[in-house]
């Protein structure tokens, strides 16, 4: 078995009202990429929050009460901390260094993916999430997979810190037209074991995947992978890969 991972580099910002499907396929020609039905196309939140103009000045903000005394716990900007709970939905952890909450996409992570890194403005302004960022996948892969004429599941991925784990990997953070899972439970393996627990989260490691064909500071916006089986879904969501408060293991 063999999965490829092909970078497909963006020679220009990606502007506000772009059509983000159209600018993926026209530089996938460029580099002299042609998709195959099959293929499966992750894409950086960045360049969704991007395409959508999805810019804000923490600056401009006024703080509450809560998020200047949330500011002073954790060490951060109280105009950032203002922009965090503007996109939270609940929050979660608030320590030293640490702002922990859940989106409004329902993904559990810190300073609700507001993003300040490799955006080409200043440290006061971030890029911010769409509150639907399943949403945000169909509508690029329904637009890419009619230009196209074949089914192309969409990942938007971003970076994120793991429990229990030191460094960040990129995760699926939406998702549309694949099951997120291989589901492995009932099979069994090599040696006849029936597997019970067993179920593979592949968007995530597809997303961690493509992470290392774009990288952090290269203009990769978009990865096509090939090579991978995948159960075709229109109703995916990456919000399945969360997993639910009642199953926490630890409080």
């Amino acid at each position: 078995m063999e999965v490829r991972f092909i970078g497909i580099p963006h020679p220009f910002d990606i502007e506000a009202g772009a059509s983000l499907a159209k600018e993926a396929l026209e530089a996938s020609r460029q580099r002299g990429y042609e998709p195959k039905k099959g293929a499966i196309l992750v894409v950086k939140l960045k360049a969704i929050s991007k395409a959508l103009g999805l810019w804000l000045d923490t600056s401009s903000l006024i703080p509450s009460a809560f998020a200047l005394a949330l500011a002073d716990l954790t060490g951060k900007d109280p105009g950032l901390t203002e922009a965090i709970l503007m996109h939270a939905k609940r929050l979660v952890r608030a320590k030293e260094g640490v702002l922990l909450v859940e989106t409004k996409s329902g993904i559990v992570c810190a300073n609700a993916m507001l993003d300040r890194s490799n955006t080409g403005r200043g440290p006061e302004w971030v890029l911010c999430p769409p509150e639907d960022i399943d949403a945000e996948a169909k509508r690029f892969g329904v637009v890419l997979s009619g230009l196209l004429g074949f089914h192309v599941p969409v990942i938007v991925s971003d970076t994120l810190g793991r429990p229990f784990r030191l460094g960040q990997t990129d995760v699926a953070v939406g998702l549309w037209g694949l099951n997120p899972f291989f589901d492995m439970r009932g099979q069994k393996d090599g040696y006849g074991y029936l597997l019970k627990d067993t179920c593979i989260a592949l968007a995530d490691e597809l997303a961690a995947g493509a992470e290392l064909a774009c990288g952090k500071t290269k203009g990769v916006p978009f990865v096509w992978v090939e090579g991978v089986a995948y159960e075709e879904n229109l109703e995916g969501s990456a919000r399945r890969l969360e997993r639910p408060s009642h199953k926490n293991l630890f409080p």
